[in-house]
């Protein structure tokens, strides 16, 4: 794998404190040397605010590209051009099944889904919910990614 697409809110950053998840930063850090990353995050009613707080939290030197859009698999396909990577070199990781999960699982990228919540099983197989791996917190990736 050659490269990281990361949601931003939920994923990384936890709105409900203000911060971004315990170890969200060293995380980056650490795939950065390994991986060329990209966020993508929706804040379509205020994008200037969303970029300000990316660079306030001190975390885009980490990212090759920065987009404030919608999440499709068009968004994601170009996203791997810009990045020069193919989608099948390329993790998704997020927060949101139906948003990022689910658009990488179109461009046949490995989708690592973050369910903070505990989905049953139960409910993932009512809903045909598909992903490469589940998670439950950012630490579990250190022995995926790294």
């Amino acid at each position: 794998m050659k490269a990281i697409i990361w949601d931003f809110n939920k994923t990384l950053y936890n709105p409900d404190t203000q911060k971004l998840y315990n170890g969200a930063k060293e995380l980056l850090e650490n795939c950065s040397k390994r991986y060329k990353q990209a966020i993508v995050t929706a804040a379509l009613l205020n994008p200037n605010k969303r970029r300000n707080l990316i660079k306030k939290i001190n975390i885009e030197k980490y990212f090759e590209q920065i987009v404030i859009n919608i999440k499709t698999p068009k968004i994601f396909s170009t996203l791997c051009d810009q990045i020069y990577c193919s989608s099948k070199d390329t993790y998704v990781i997020g927060d949101g099944y139906l948003k990022e999960i689910s658009a990488g699982n179109q461009l046949n990228m490995k989708t690592i889904w973050i369910d903070r919540k505990g989905t049953s099983k139960l409910k993932e197989k009512i809903l045909r919910l598909k992903y490469w791996k589940k998670i439950s917190c950012l630490s579990e990736l250190k022995t995926i990614l790294l």
